[in-house]
């Protein structure tokens, strides 16, 4: 949220957020209660998220947001 706060404030948009999925419980509903069941850059446009090659790709630690890339152009 503070990414956020500091675009719409003072005009500093972020390079990427991370985005988090979070299991369902038994009754269908999100469980924010646990660990979320995967993470992931959400990059700047036009860059795309790149996966180190190392590590869980379910873990946003292992992927980053490369400066320059415009592979998606």
């Amino acid at each position: 949220l503070a990414a956020m706060e500091n675009w719409v404030e003072k005009g500093i948009a972020p390079d990427a957020l991370i985005a988090s999925l979070y299991s369902a419980n038994a009754m269908g509903f999100k469980n924010f209660d646990t660990a979320p069941a995967r993470t992931m850059p959400l990059c700047k446009f036009p860059t795309m998220a790149r996966y180190s090659g190392k590590g869980d790709v379910k873990n946003a630690a292992n992927w980053s947001c490369p400066s320059g890339d415009a592979s998606m152009l």
